[in-house]
């Protein structure tokens, strides 16, 4: 049997699970776990005007445990019941052509509530901009990512397509 599946069975049987110095770990929920949870990514490029905020599009979903993510509105929302803390995580990877600086952002309730930026010192090259924090949230709640990027003059282009890694959205309950 591979450590996974002990893992996993000893988890589901008595609630704990060795730990690397083969004591037990104890005290681990079995019930309530990430009972919340989506996660998705971008399938085609995204263009922009330079400076504007745009919300990103995260249009194939790796998982949705509960619906709560929407492709047609790019957003995350907190159904009844689910208040709580919230682990909000996401990158969006900007193509540079003479761009020098990118921003994204968590938004929540159409309000940026934070904001990673990254300036670029080297042109055509993608540029990784992560971003992430937990937040408190209540039923109702949206949760969307923005970007903006500042190049005068040039179109601001997000990747997209099979390289799914490089723009990601996911949203976990934690409490």
């Amino acid at each position: 049997m591979s450590m996974q599946k002990v893992s996993d069975k000893m988890l589901a049987d008595t609630g704990t699970m060795p730990a690397w110095d083969g004591s037990a770990l104890t005290g681990i929920s079995t019930g309530n776990v990430a009972t919340h949870a989506s996660s998705a990514y971008k399938n085609a490029n995204q263009s922009f005007t330079h400076n504007a905020w745009t919300k990103i599009s995260f249009e194939i979903e790796n998982y949705d445990v509960a619906n709560n993510y929407d492709t047609s509105t790019n957003e995350f929302t907190v159904p009844s019941g689910a208040d709580g803390k919230y682990l909000v995580t996401a990158n969006i990877q900007f193509q540079s052509v003479d761009t020098r600086i990118y921003d994204c952002a968590i938004y929540i309730n159409g309000y940026k509530k934070k904001w990673n930026t990254h300036a670029a010192g080297v042109t055509n090259y993608g540029h990784g901009v992560p971003v992430s924090d937990v937040v408190d949230l209540s039923a109702g709640d949206t949760v969307c990512i923005y970007g903006r990027g500042y190049n005068i003059g040039q179109t601001i282009t997000i990747y997209g397509g099979s390289g799914h890694y490089r723009n990601w959205f996911s949203v976990t309950r934690l409490t």
